[in-house]
Formats: structure tokens, C-alpha cells, sequence
């Protein structure tokens, strides 16, 4: 599940490598706040950016070479959070 703020991307995903998909951050480049499993990470806007530019580079691709995924991104390139700062953040 993927929602949006105006200042970072909210997702549930019980895993430490999360594919995504060439259209996940239609928004454009925002920190991702990952719940995974009870604990939470603040992915930074430097990693979500080298995956929105991974899925405008595959655009140049023929179809055929084009991949469904724009990358991944992994529960180590966020900064673990506490779940009052994730309360914070969730209610502005």
C-alpha cells in the first residue's frame, strides 16, 4: 500500500527490498516513510531519485528491453525512525 503526502510517500510493505514499479512516484522525488513489520525507516529523497531516474532512462529503451521494476529499494538505504516520530509525521 502506497499513499502520498505532500511531503513523503506512506508504505506497508513486510519485506527489506521493496521492487518498484516505474510508476510508484508520480508525486516526483519524496522521502518514503517504510513500515515493515512494526518498525519504520525513513527513506531519503537521494535514493528515490536514482530510482524516478532508473525509470527515465528505461523510457529510452525499445518496449521488448524495458523492465516492469524502476529498482528496488532496500530497507538499509532508510534511517530507522521510532513510531512516535512515524505518529508525527503521519498526522501533519
Amino acid at each position: 500500500m502506497k499513499t502520498s503526502t505532500e511531503k513523503f510517500y506512506y508504505v506497508q510493505h513486510n519485506s527489506s527490498t521493496m521492487p518498484v514499479k516505474t510508476d510508484t512516484f508520480e508525486d516526483g522525488a519524496l522521502p518514503v516513510l517504510w513500515y515493515n513489520n512494526g518498525a519504520w525507516c525513513l527513506v531519503p529523497v537521494a535514493k528515490v531519485q536514482n530510482i524516478i531516474d532508473s525509470a527515465k532512462d528505461q523510457e529510452n529503451l525499445p518496449v521488448i528491453d524495458r523492465r516492469k521494476e524502476a529498482g528496488n529499494l532496500y530497507w538499509e538505504d532508510g534511517v530507522q525512525v521510532s513510531a512516535k516520530l512515524a505518529d508525527i509525521l503521519l498526522a501533519e
